[in-house]
């Protein structure tokens, strides 16, 4: 049976701490995106440690885990600071292992920590006139295992977590799943979250118009998971609430570029789509709104009549795309949609889901 740990929790009354989590996990989604991209995982905050991502298997089993300790620092971390970080993340490998969430046979974990200032490392004495060992990990060399790491400075770390009552040789073990990693972040929240924007706009180009409110929607998504607390200090991976998937990652990154293709239709085409299909002058600021909108309505499962104009379109894709004029094509869809259907919608709003559910099936 899992123990109570109030530890767990300790992370959600830091604001600066839980930020500096956030970036660091959207910083790796991001960095990484060709990797995770088509991949079932999930990330929590704040549960196990301070980022984990869980990547499933075929059969819904966890098949590898990738852990982070994750700290914002204005001084580099030197052998009594940095061991203290080792100490935990041993003892966070215990308690994956010990987890009841079913894994896979080839499961496996990492564990690292991630800060944004160097880490040094050293074995031996300059002022005893011994030679030094040294190992820096930092902007240059900015991933280092604990493998490849000199021998007496492995030594030596075994050493100070001796100091520190952790002697158990299957703690010790998970040293073979260590990493320690520099990344390359600024000190303030406001300029990480200026970093990331560029990030945003790096990897998806001229597909969004607002990398700002794109970081923000993305940033959306743990607000929930941050909050909340680890039942009865339990930590437990089957714990759902604690978890932002992949699938929601997706969806929020899909919605992002989707909505950028509707405002560029609509800024090119404005006046000929809403002549083509008859919005009064009065409507058009409306309907031009409502058309931006119904990207994220198609994603809320509680608007049947928006998940219904989705599925004709998708369903008809071959006949519409077939056409080789965009506003005849939206138009035949509205006209095509009203022959065959009822709907609670307005014309207008009806208009502008099919404008939209157009840009979702051609995108």
């Amino acid at each position: 049976m899992a123990k109570a740990n109030a530890a767990v929790n300790a992370g959600v009354h830091n604001s600066n701490g839980i930020e500096f989590q956030k970036h660091c996990a959207i910083h790796i989604i991001l960095s990484r995106y060709s990797f995770f991209d088509g991949k079932r995982y999930f990330v929590s905050i704040e549960h196990h440690d301070d980022v984990i991502f869980g990547f499933f298997s075929n059969q819904n089993e966890i098949d590898e885990i990738e852990v982070y300790q994750a700290k914002k620092s204005s001084n580099p971390w030197t052998n009594s600071s940095t061991c203290t970080i080792i100490g935990k993340l041993t003892q966070t490998g215990l308690n994956l292992i010990a987890d009841q969430h079913p894994k896979s046979a080839s499961y496996t974990h990492s564990l690292a920590f991630l800060t944004n200032d160097s880490i040094t490392l050293t074995c031996g004495n300059r002022s005893k006139h011994k030679t030094t060992t040294t190992v820096t990990i930092d902007a240059v060399n900015d991933h280092v295992t604990y493998p490849s790491i000199a021998s007496a400075i492995q030594d030596n770390v075994k050493k100070n977590l001796a100091k520190a009552g952790i002697v158990n040789m299957s703690q010790l073990a998970e040293l073979q799943n260590l990493s320690l990693r520099y990344i390359d972040f600024p000190k303030r929240n406001q300029e990480q979250k200026d970093y990331l924007i560029g990030l945003v706009y790096r990897l998806f180009n001229n597909t969004v118009k607002d990398p700002k409110a794109a970081l923000d929607t993305i940033l959306e998504l743990f607000r929930d998971v941050e909050n909340f607390f680890n039942k009865g200090n339990i930590v437990n991976l089957l714990d759902v609430a604690k978890r932002v998937t992949s699938e929601q990652i997706e969806n929020a990154i899909f919605v992002i570029t989707t909505k950028s293709k509707a405002y560029d239709l609509w800024r090119k085409k404005e006046d000929e789509i809403c002549d083509t299909l008859h919005i009064a002058l009065l409507d058009r600021q409306k309907f031009g709104l409502q058309f931006q909108n119904s990207i994220d309505l198609f994603k809320d499962y509680k608007q049947a009549e928006h998940k219904k104009i989705l599925k004709y379109a998708t369903d008809n894709k071959q006949q519409w795309l077939s056409h080789s004029n965009e506003l005849a094509c939206i138009s035949d869809m509205f006209n095509s949609f009203k022959q065959k259907y009822s709907t609670t919608l307005s014309d207008l709003d009806l208009k502008a889901a099919i404008c939209a559910a157009y840009v979702e099936i051609k995108g």
